[in-house]
């Protein structure tokens, strides 16, 4: 006789319920993630491109979920609460330095 298979609700690592309250909300995808084709903007368009988003992120009321959330997730691509990828990589790599000296 086989056992049931239970399935097990499949839980976010981060509360999502954050994405209601976000200001970014309704804003164009492009500007947090950029043209499909890196080639696609200048280095001075996505610098602009990258401070508008940031400042989305700064008046955010849910700016610190949303770091935490990129960060626990492992994205690596758009800003998320106000972080770059590469500040995203450098604050994972920063966590995990002060982890390893615990």
């Amino acid at each position: 006789m086989r056992r049931p298979v239970t399935r097990r609700k499949r839980t976010p690592l981060v509360d999502v319920d954050f994405h209601d309250a976000a200001a970014c909300r309704g804003e164009e995808l492009g500007l947090f993630f950029g043209p499909p084709e890196a080639d696609d903007e200048a280095p001075a368009e996505r610098e602009l491109r990258v401070m508008f988003a940031k400042d989305v992120c700064e008046r955010c009321p849910v700016r610190s979920a949303c770091a935490e959330d990129a960060l626990t997730r492992g994205d690596t691509h758009g800003i998320r609460g106000g972080l770059t990828p590469t500040e995203l990589v450098r604050e994972r790599r920063r966590r995990q330095r002060q982890r390893s000296a615990a």
